[in-house]
This record gives structure tokens, sequence and C-alpha cells, in this order.
């Protein structure tokens, strides 16, 4: 089992998107840009004065883009004259059509009867079914700050970001057990809040062993281990199938 190795190296990766977006505001986590396993970022809250996502809705580069996030500390936003806050540790990824969805314990969140789960780019801006959320230049507030996970595919392979990069399958935010799962790819947990005890059976001293990963830290699902304790955590388990015919299908 592992702790992913210094996380805030950049490798390959320039972060040039982020930062057309974002600015310098950023924080790198993972930069070890390799699909199945998207890219993770902190976003600082000052980053939402320089926010501007023209460099990828205006042009349609936002296709080619897999794009999820963790809200560590809750988020604030309004829907016409709807206000919706969302509570810590929720998290924005995909549902089964591949449209974006803000969901809080494995559930979609519904606010006075609108389940928060048909998001979509279009050139002008960010759409809830048909009613216009966002512009461009406008963002949820974020409070301190949030997780970013993304991955960028060729626009020429004919592959679809959202369907090539890990996606948020399970919010953990009790003991439980995780396991390698047969026929998946990219299958790592992640801690977005507080911290997790952790047990797991160590070869090389023929025992179990209890260890502690803190916030931001990145466990790649090689063998099962037990998160048997912890504070005050949200952590969230990524996967996605080996074979992606029905993903396809799905997203059509």
């Amino acid at each position: 089992m592992k702790k992913l190795i210094n996380p805030t190296q950049k490798d390959s990766c320039q972060m040039e998107i982020h930062e057309e977006i974002w600015g310098k505001d950023i924080e790198i986590i993972s930069a070890r840009f390799r699909n199945p396993i998207p890219r993770i970022v902190y976003i600082h809250k000052t980053a939402k004065e320089k926010f501007n996502f023209d460099p990828l809705n205006s042009t349609g580069d936002i296709n080619r883009v897999s794009i999820q996030d963790i809200y560590p500390h809750g988020a604030k936003f309004k829907i016409d004259d709807k206000d919706v806050e969302l509570p810590v540790g929720s998290y924005l990824t995909y549902n089964d059509k591949f449209k974006h969805g803000l969901y809080y314990k494995n559930a979609v969140i519904v606010v006075d009867g609108l389940a928060l789960d048909n998001f979509f780019a279009l050139e002008d801006g960010n759409y809830l079914n048909d009613i216009k959320v966002f512009d461009n230049k406008t963002y949820l507030d974020f409070g301190d700050g949030f997780y970013n996970f993304s991955g960028m595919m060729m626009q020429e392979d004919g592959k679809k970001a959202k369907l090539e990069f890990s996606h948020i399958q399970k919010h953990i935010y009790e003991p439980t057990t995780v396991a390698p799962i047969e026929g998946v790819e990219g299958h790592f947990i992640f801690v977005g809040t507080g911290d997790i005890d952790v047990s797991y059976f160590d070869e090389q001293t023929d025992s179990n062993v209890i260890k502690t990963f803190e916030q931001d830290s990145m466990i790649y699902v090689t063998k099962e281990f037990e998160i048997v304790g912890g504070d005050n955590f949200n952590v969230y388990e990524f996967y996605l199938p080996i074979d992606k015919e029905e993903l396809y299908k799905q997203a059509e």
C-alpha cells in the first residue's frame, strides 16, 4: 500500500490551463499526469477573483477535459432566486449520463425539490437544465478553497476525457473496508478533510499495522485495507472500468 510520494512534484505537467483559469493562487497536490489518474490541485480562495472559464468554454475545449471538485469548506451559490448551500465534504462528479452533478454522502443534493444533477457547459457559461447558473467569469463561493481533479485528452484521438479519467465512485465518511476491484483502473482514495487511521497487513513484518493519513493524502488501492477511525474525515474512492464501451454508449 502506498501513499503518494512527493505530491508537489510537477513532473511533465506545467499546469498552464489551471493558471489561465485561476491564476497563480493554486497549490499542486499531485501533477503526476497520466490517465486514468487525474491531476489534483487546491484552488485557494483568492483565485476566485481571477476566475475566467473562457479558455475552455468559449473554445469548446471543455469537451476535452475531465473536471471534478471536492469542497472541504462547503460552498454557496444561487440558482435564480434560490440560495444553495453545499455542506462540508460535498463534491462535483459525473452522473450516469456523464453530466455533472453535486453530491453529498453518495446522493444527489436536492434544494427545494430541484436536483442538482444536470450541469453542463456552453460557450457563454454553465447551466443546470435550462437555467444559466454561471457565466464564464463567475463561480460559486467556495470559502477557503477547494480541490480540483482534472484530466485532458488530445482532441484528435477521438476519446472523451470524462470517460477516461477516474471518477468519484464513493464518499466515505465512516469506518469501512476498501479493497481492489476486478475490472477497474485508476483506483485510489483521497482524504479531502480530516485524517484517517488505516489498518493493513504488512508483509515485511508479517503483522497488521495502523497508519494515519492526513488531509491531502492519496492512497492507491493495491491491497485490502480498513479505515478504522479518524478525525472529521471525508474520503473519496475513485476508479473507472477498464472496458469503457458501455460508458461511451451511455454518454451518447
